[in-house]
């Protein structure tokens, strides 16, 4: 291996070491925390991991040892997710794959236009209130099809007529060919809408114990851009 291949393959080492990733290379694997361990993971160190664990996904360094028989049988009893996310249901957008984590790491909500329905919300109080999770990130992505829908005011089934018209608050000040914007313009109203609607979530955001993030998935790149709103 050259000198330049080495230089270039230390970031994806780094990246993978702080996912808890295999590297794949002659290094032995890196240790991964125990449940107890996961269970105390501060907001920031669960954002820390899944930027990692992002970063180590768009380089193709998708293996991870929480996929395993022992990983299974270690979770059967017990769940202690490091961070709770709430992601469009496109097939595109699988959160355990985008921030390469494993059996027991994510607690995900999955629903199309990632809003913030009653069952959504409900979910997201079970998971912040009793399995420890002090991490929830609100995920959508580039050229959302629910968003889509939701722009061009298109008619379908009532149901469907139902979830777009949770979304069409988030876009008044949207023009209609601005899907990007208008993706990011929804994830950050459900980010509100979430502590809005639950003061289970709002009075931990105010104790500190629970810590919002906006993110977006862009489907070309690969990157998971989590950002820190006020």
């Amino acid at each position: 291996m050259s000198l330049y291949d080495r230089r270039h393959l230390v970031p994806v080492f780094l990246a993978c070491a702080l996912a808890g990733i295999p590297a794949r290379a002659d290094n032995p694997r890196p240790p991964r925390p125990g449940a107890a361990a996961e269970a105390a993971l501060s907001a920031d160190q669960a954002l820390e991991r899944l930027r990692a664990g992002n970063e180590a996904f768009r380089k193709g360094f998708v293996a991870t040892d929480h996929l395993t028989t022992e990983r299974r049988l270690a979770v059967a009893a017990a769940q202690h997710p490091i961070a709770i996310v709430l992601s469009c249901s496109d097939s595109r957008v699988p959160p355990e794959l985008v921030f390469a984590q494993g059996l027991g790491d994510l607690f995900t909500v999955r629903v199309a236009g990632n809003i913030a329905d009653p069952a959504t919300v409900a979910s997201i109080e079970y998971a912040a209130a009793h399995l420890g999770s002090h991490l929830l990130v609100v995920l959508g992505h580039t050229q959302c099809g629910a968003v889509k829908a939701a722009l061009a005011k298109a008619d379908d089934t009532p149901a469907i007529k139902e979830l777009v018209a949770a979304i069409r608050p988030a876009l008044r000040a949207v023009p209609e060919d601005q899907v990007d914007e208008a993706v990011s313009a929804n994830v950050h109203y459900v980010r509100e809408q979430l502590v809005r609607a639950s003061a289970l979530l709002a009075g931990l955001v105010k104790e500190g114990k629970l810590k919002v993030v906006d993110g977006i998935y862009d489907l070309a790149t690969g990157e998971a851009r989590l950002t820190e709103t006020p």
